[in-house]
């Protein structure tokens, strides 16, 4: 419960300040140091021990090894989340999307991770999908008071990363890295590059893909 406390505080530290969005990197580290716990099955030990609250894998699909894991694009994602809903597998009626995270993204706009921040009836909780965990479904005990998302408003990441390819590639050749982080908060898309400890981050619009700022 400690790891959750210290994501929503690193969080809450996301905001817009005269029109520029910008990403502290405690926040960067905070969202792998989550997922990094819940791929190692710590959060899940830690969490069970204590009573505090459960995780819960949903449709493991792939055993691939992690140095090998695939990328997989946010529509294939939520497909699957649909189909688990589907067939019982999960519940997902009246879920509302509040933030979301792609970690690992590479330059085509797929990652090797999607964390969806949701609400269900007023009970806050994290939804994550890989293709080597299928869906693992997180009770978060502390309120999400971000507006909620309608993705289907919204272009997808893939045409995001397709429409921007040059703007993208360019600061994947500036940090040395092929591969980004992906926030959509709010009708904001925010990519972040890590070059040493320096992050670069380029905010879209969520809906149009148009450039909004762009900070090194």
């Amino acid at each position: 419960m400690i790891i959750y406390y210290k994501y929503l505080y690193l969080y809450k530290n996301i905001r817009e300040h005269s029109g520029v969005i910008q990403i502290k990197s405690a926040f960067f580290m905070a969202i792998s140091v989550i997922l990094c716990c819940c791929v190692c099955g710590c959060i899940n030990d830690g969490l069970q021990k204590g009573n505090q609250s459960t995780a819960t894998p949903i449709g493991v699909t792939d055993r691939t090894p992690r140095n090998n894991e695939l990328k997989v694009p946010l529509e294939a994602a939520m497909a699957n989340l649909e189909s688990a809903n589907s067939s019982g597998t999960i519940n997902i009626s009246g879920m509302t999307i509040h933030f979301l995270h792609g970690v690992a993204v590479n330059l085509d706009g797929n990652a090797s991770t999607w964390v969806v921040g949701i609400k269900r009836y007023n009970e806050s909780s994290l939804l994550m999908f890989s293709l080597r965990d299928g869906w693992q479904q997180i009770r978060w005990d502390l309120a999400i008071k971000e507006p909620e998302i309608v993705l289907q408003e919204l272009m997808m990441p893939t045409d995001l990363f397709r429409k921007n390819h040059q703007l993208i590639q360019n600061a994947s050749t500036s940090s040395g890295s092929s591969e980004c982080q992906l926030d959509l908060l709010d009708d904001r898309y925010v990519v972040s590059f890590n070059a040493g400890g320096n992050i670069s981050t380029m905010s879209f619009n969520a809906t149009t893909g148009e450039l909004v700022t762009s900070i090194n």
